[in-house]
């Protein structure tokens, strides 16, 4: 991973400056992206998550590209194993977004579908969480192209310590 990218994404994290635990991690994500007919496979090169009792954020990137892909999950509940959490607007407990970097820009769709949660450690200082995401957004936020996305059996793994 480049070093230029390391510090965008740095800076791109400091807009979640008041989560200061918000640090990089480890994980697994393949994503298919689907536009129209045509299906796209990523795997996410870096992660970064902060998680507690209450709340967790996940990044994941696609690529090193300072223009590249991320995918945001933000959770306001905890995290349980065995749970499926329905992802949309109006639902605030928990959400997801396809991030797009293009022309140094950030744009964010908010995405409906569903979190399923197999597995989930929410303590620090190795706060884990394990499942399968799928949700439809649009490309951009005022884009007519929609997407769906799915990662099936991702995991990440925070380091709190």
């Amino acid at each position: 991973m480049s070093e230029e990218f390391i510090k965008r994404d740095s800076a791109s994290a400091e807009v979640y400056k008041n989560f200061p635990d918000l640090k990089a991690a480890t994980g697994f994500m393949r994503l298919e992206i689907t536009r129209g007919n045509v299906v796209e496979e990523y795997k996410a090169t870096s992660f970064y998550m902060r998680a507690d009792e209450t709340y967790a954020l996940i990044f994941a990137n696609i690529g090193d590209a300072l223009d590249g892909q991320r995918i945001k999950i933000n959770s306001f509940v905890k995290m349980e194993a065995g749970k499926r959490y329905i992802l949309g607007p109006g639902n605030e407990s928990v959400l997801a977004w396809y991030i797009d970097m293009k022309g140094g820009g950030s744009y964010e769709s908010i995405g409906s579908g569903k979190l399923d949660v197999e597995t989930a450690v929410s303590k620090p200082p190795k706060p884990y969480i394990k499942g399968s995401i799928e949700f439809m957004c649009r490309e951009t936020p005022f884009s007519d192209t929609w997407m769906k996305v799915v990662a099936k059996d991702f995991w990440v793994e925070g380091d709190m310590s």
